[in-house]
């Protein structure tokens, strides 16, 4: 019974001293430990696979938290779902004067620096949204497989861009939706479909809808098709809605790619407010592109680089060939149309390995025909003859400066894949 009685009064009268209360600097370093590896991009991966949902928690705790956790969390965004990404953002009109239009989740979007717009999964299996009406699909005649991803990146980026970026582009009064963004990337997560099927989708501007029979769903799916895949609205109004300096694509025809040009400057749609400028760098990575022959979009009047991957170095000649034949094509055609679109002259495209010799040789033998032993050519020779063949001209008499470059790219500046990875 003592000992109860003594163990009990110990117990007790024991004092418990509160834990010592840390500095909120302390708790900033702390919570920034938070963050999940996020990787260099370029590879087809799940957007999931990089979720942040210790910074998304720790936001929730307090005050202090939230104060530190924000510029972590989106510092950096992998972006699969607009409609998730813009919910508490205002839907505001051209007209909509400034005081309307605050919210916390603009004062949040301060923080983005880099938006990885990442393309849905494979994977999917259910439609957000509406369905493509019968008559397009059987045009398009997409794999089923694909179809619903494909969809609902149509029906995403069309929903983003009616509900919230067409105001935010056109608004003379709307502060910018992403002022200090300095990198975007396109494609570099996520499936990779869209240029594989793209001839599935330009075909559609021959196709002849007199013969169909107009529904709404019909009028609105082909609208819809026109705004993303013509006018290139999504990339037009989100170029507008920020700063950024590095953009790269690793898909070039799907409804989310960014262009800067004002070749139909009398289109009420197309017609934003007053932009800050043009990016530093707009990359294009090259891969399935040139294998199917997409049209690659441009920021004009700044400076364009093309990066083949360089798995053609070890390709077959007759792969080779056509990547020539795809460079030679994207000059010869903008050559044509730069009389009638009003094409920016001082935009710059670089093109990197391209200059290969031993490339440039095998595809000179597919597509000349040529027997001469590779000895009998010079790399200068070489070039001259491949330069020729392209139609490469001197910028002052040209639409633009193309060059194919000796060195290597390097590092992508919007993504950071370095020369040589996939």
């Amino acid at each position: 019974m003592s000992k109860s009685s003594d163990s009990t009064h110990v117990t007790t009268s024991r004092k418990v001293r509160p834990s010592p209360e840390l500095p909120p600097e302390i708790w900033g370093r702390i919570i920034s430990y938070l963050k999940r590896p996020m990787g260099s991009t370029g590879t087809i991966r799940n957007p999931n696979d990089f979720h942040q949902r210790d910074l998304a928690r720790a936001m929730r705790v307090n005050k202090t938290f939230y104060r530190y956790a924000a510029p972590v969390l989106y510092e950096r965004i992998i972006l699969s779902d607009f409609l998730l990404l813009f919910d508490g953002i205002a839907e505001i009109t051209p007209d909509s004067k400034h005081e309307e239009i605050g919210s916390p989740k603009l004062e949040l979007f301060k923080h983005v620096k880099r938006l990885d717009i990442a393309y849905t999964s494979a994977s999917t299996s259910n439609i957000i949204g509406p369905s493509l009406p019968p008559d397009i699909l059987e045009q398009l005649n997409v794999p089923s497989p694909v179809l619903p991803a494909m969809t609902n990146d149509i029906n995403l980026t069309f929903t983003a861009t009616l509900k919230w970026l067409i105001g935010w582009a056109k608004s003379p009064d709307a502060p910018k939706l992403f002022p200090n963004l300095q990198n975007i990337t396109v494609g570099s997560f996520g499936e990779r479909h869209w240029d594989r099927y793209n001839s599935n989708f330009t075909k559609l501007d021959w196709v002849d809808m007199s013969n169909f029979q107009m529904t709404p769903e019909l009028k609105e799916a082909a609208a819809a098709l026109h705004h993303l895949f013509k006018q290139k609205l999504f990339g037009r109004y989100l170029a507008t809605c920020s700063n950024v300096k590095y953009v790269c694509d690793h898909i070039s025809s799907g409804p989310m790619s960014l262009v800067w040009n004002d070749h139909f400057p009398n289109d009420p749609m197309l017609q934003t407010r007053p932009t800050s400028g043009l990016p530093d760098v707009f990359v294009t990575h090259l891969l399935d592109q040139i294998h199917v022959g997409v049209w690659i979009f441009l920021a004009e009047g700044t400076t364009n680089k093309w990066i083949i991957n360089p798995i053609f170095q070890s390709c077959s000649p007759a792969a080779q060939a056509t990547v020539y034949t795809f460079i030679q094509t994207q000059i010869m055609t903008r050559r044509a149309l730069s009389s009638m679109l009003s094409m920016d002259k001082t935009t710059k495209i670089e093109i990197y390995q391209a200059r290969n010799p031993d490339m440039m040789y095998n595809a000179m033998c597919q597509i000349s025909g040529a027997t001469r032993d590779r000895n009998a050519y010079s790399d200068q020779d070489l070039w001259d003859i491949m330069k020729s063949w392209l139609g490469i001209q001197g910028p002052e008499e040209d639409f633009a400066d193309f060059q194919l470059m000796e060195e290597d790219a390097g590092a992508c500046p919007a993504c950071g894949l370095e020369d040589g990875e996939v």
